[in-house]
């Protein structure tokens, strides 16, 4: 499950988009119950209009299952209906077939987009969002394909500019400066955005094998103590080990008063 807020130019306020990708087993979609659950009470999320979309691998109700005894359910029918009532999630209004998977005997319908109140009175006319996939598609590929490619060739531009400024100072390389720090730090947060959603999704699948991934998180977070950079008073990126610790110094030294 992946949660970003969006602000759209022509929009007033902020609203809510969780994308699902459910698993084959009922007890790892128990986890995502969970997870949406959780998101629904974000303070991030309060009072905004939220819509959930993407492949729920679970049905809500007999009628959802082409061969689907219409007089009993399964836990995993029951569990997912009282998930989407404790997060006041409703299917938002469609238009087109009942089944959206199918294979040589059954059909389901295993994907759909919930919504809850506020988006309805946010946006009363919205329906199923088809049209809108190739365009979210090219809004993801066109600003955050390839995130961790596009950050350090913005950091190493970054750091070009700040030589430049510094070697020879002018209003321009200095509003050069400012651009590529803009981006550059943009491109940071995104990525950061980025990877704790796919950790918590990965750490969900393997995070109790004993795998690369495993391994890989765990350096992850021995290393969290460590300053890759500081930016100084200017937002300057400092990056080496002599100038991170002189900084530091320089910093206390300031703060308090030494002589």
């Amino acid at each position: 499950m992946i949660t970003c807020l969006i602000k759209l130019p022509f929009q007033s306020c902020a609203f809510g988009v969780s994308f699902i990708l459910g698993s084959n087993c009922r007890k790892e979609r128990r986890l995502l119950w969970d997870e949406l659950e959780t998101s629904s009470r974000l303070p991030q999320l309060c009072g905004l209009p939220w819509i959930v979309m993407g492949d729920f691998n679970e049905i809500i109700s007999p009628s959802e299952h082409s061969c689907g005894d219409q007089s009993t359910s399964s836990r995993g029918m029951r569990d997912f209906k009282e998930c989407l009532q404790r997060c006041s999630l409703s299917d938002l209004q469609f238009s087109g077939t009942t089944f959206t998977w199918s294979n040589s005997s059954i059909s389901k319908k295993l994907d759909r987009v919930l919504c809850n109140q506020e988006w309805l009175e946010q946006f009363p006319e919205s329906i199923s969002l088809k049209h809108l996939k190739p365009i979210l598609r090219s809004f993801n590929k066109e600003n955050f394909s390839e995130l961790e490619k596009r950050f350090q060739e913005a950091f190493d531009h970054l750091t070009r500019c700040q030589h430049q400024s510094l070697t020879a100072p002018t209003s321009t390389t200095s509003e050069a400066e400012r651009i590529a720090h803009l981006h550059w730090f943009t491109l940071a947060k995104a990525e950061d955005s980025f990877l704790k959603q796919r950790s918590r999704i990965q750490w969900t699948v393997d995070g109790d094998a004993n795998t690369t991934f495993y391994h890989r998180v765990i350096k992850s977070r021995q290393s969290q103590n460590h300053i890759h950079f500081l930016l100084d008073e200017d937002d300057r990126v400092i990056d080496s080990l002599d100038g991170v610790k002189q900084h530091a110094v320089n910093y206390f030294h300031r703060l308090l008063g030494g002589g």
